[in-house]
């Protein structure tokens, strides 16, 4: 019987995730191994077959990914501007970043951060 409810629980579980997935929800968080803001943004544009550049001055290190995903609502970000912007909302508040999304180009984000240039029109 435990054996049987396990294996119920993982299909759901997968069928859950999978579904997820195919609705873009749940695209856009960051992995246990992501250690700083910059390292998830840059994963998220390869998934599209693009880049992300970060020329902020500064790296901020998240500590839980896990947490961030939650305080963040990562998981219902539209997109990567959307995921960008709600993670960059979590950046302590005498960091302030800006990001700049391009829908075109091999760019998709470019992070920078208050006196730094403001974001180029691409369009």
């Amino acid at each position: 019987m435990k054996t049987m409810l396990a294996v119920s629980v993982l299909t759901t579980s997968l069928l859950a995730s999978h579904v997820a997935h195919a609705e873009g929800r749940g695209r856009y968080v960051m992995l246990e191994s992501e250690m700083s803001m910059d390292q998830a943004i840059s994963r998220w544009a390869a998934q599209s077959g693009r880049s992300a550049k970060w020329e902020a001055r500064d790296y901020v290190d998240v500590g839980d990914p896990a947490a961030l995903n939650r305080t963040a609502r990562l998981a219902d970000a539209a997109d990567i501007g959307d995921a960008t912007a709600r993670l960059l909302k979590q950046a302590p508040e005498e960091v302030t970043f800006f990001a700049c999304v391009y829908s075109k180009g091999s760019v998709a984000v470019v992070v920078r951060q208050k006196g730094q240039p403001p974001c180029e029109d691409r369009s």
